[in-house]
């Protein structure tokens, strides 16, 4: 099991060794009680910002505005 899902080379499971310990968050969340919970949800948002593909990923691009200082 260990050898298909991590193999010895190879670039496209370079994030499997993040699924452990968002398993941990998960059993963590799930054990919380309800008003705790919110702690949690920057940790939830890291991993959701890991896990998904950075095609999927659009952030607005606007250009470099250069000022010129005026010269006296």
């Amino acid at each position: 099991m260990i050898s298909v899902s991590i193999p010895p080379v190879s670039y496209d499971y370079t994030l499997v060794s993040l699924y452990a310990p968002l398993a941990i968050l998960c059993i963590l969340a799930l054990r919380l009680p309800d008003d705790k919970q919110r702690v949690l949800i920057p940790y939830f948002m890291l991993f959701a910002a890991l896990l998904t593909p950075q095609s999927y990923i659009h952030l607005p691009r606007r250009p470099l505005l250069l000022v010129r200082a005026k010269r006296a």
